[in-house]
């Protein structure tokens, strides 16, 4: 019996707390309450709402959409005039009419620039550097359809500047093939190596060429090759 009661002593002492201790627990809960309480009506009491920017976003897409068409520069300028002064930004209706606005002009391949090849739709800075470094490769261009050799451009690109682009043959450099070096004629895209060396044996088999068609027939030079080559090849300083 004395080890029972004992034992009922202890657990008594264990779950009796002084008046200080009572104080204690009685602080802790109240702030547990309290903070449940406030994670409650926080949400209901402060309630901010996000500003709506989906309007603005989309004006900057049809925005930035509309820049991209080169064509379309000069009514893109002339509708910036017209709104921005009053204060206002262009609707989606004016934006629509710049994008789809199509500005009339014709780009010689053989004597544009770069700022002139950005006139045209998809035609950014880097892409007209290459089609200039193309053209210097080439001596110039015969056919507006040679751009389809630069590297990148598809025929849907092509498709959309097509009607804008032409080509003066007069700036075209031509090679004279009694002069050139094997080194200096591969460096032009239409002398790989085997149509290089037949130029560059018969030249040495016959001392001086006096025809460009005498090249037709010899190694690997076929009917493509030659009307192909043909074009940027003369025998004389002329």
């Amino acid at each position: 019996m004395s080890t029972n009661k004992n034992s009922l002593n202890l657990i008594k002492d264990f779950f009796t707390f002084n008046r200080r201790e009572q104080r204690g627990i009685l602080v802790l809960v109240s702030l547990l309450f309290g903070i449940i309480i406030a994670n409650a009506l926080i949400p209901y009491v402060i309630s901010e709402s996000s500003p709506d920017f989906s309007r603005f976003e989309k004006e900057i897409v049809l925005f930035g959409q509309a820049l991209n068409r080169s064509d379309s520069l000069d009514s893109l300028k002339n509708l910036k005039s017209q709104t921005y002064h009053q204060g206002k930004f262009p609707d989606r209706k004016n934006m629509n009419d710049a994008y789809q606005s199509k500005e009339e002009f014709m780009i010689d391949l053989n004597t544009a620039d770069t700022m002139d090849l950005q006139r045209l739709y998809g035609i950014g800075s880097f892409f007209a550097k290459r089609i200039i470094k193309y053209r210097e490769r080439l001596g110039g261009f015969i056919d507006k359809a040679q751009l389809l050799e630069v590297f990148g451009m598809d025929l849907p690109r092509y498709r959309g500047i097509e009607k804008n682009i032409t080509t003066n043959r007069e700036p075209v450099q031509k090679i004279n093939i009694n002069t050139v070096t094997f080194k200096d004629l591969m460096k032009h895209p239409y002398f790989p190596f085997p149509v290089t060396k037949a130029i560059m044996v018969y030249r040495k088999d016959h001392k001086i060429i006096k025809s460009v068609r005498e090249l037709l027939g010899i190694g690997d030079i076929n009917d493509s090759v030659y009307k192909k080559i043909a074009v940027y090849l003369k025998v004389d300083d002329k």
